[in-house]
């Protein structure tokens, strides 16, 4: 049990690691388009 514990926190992070990504890719284009 504590394995599928540890699995779950590591894939909640991993999720929320790709969640920031994909923010940062998001943002990064409309702070360069603006003058």
């Amino acid at each position: 049990m504590r394995i599928i514990k540890s699995l779950v926190k590591l894939f909640m992070m991993i999720v929320l690691l790709i969640a920031l990504v994909f923010a940062v890719l998001k943002f990064v284009p409309n702070f360069k388009n603006e003058p």
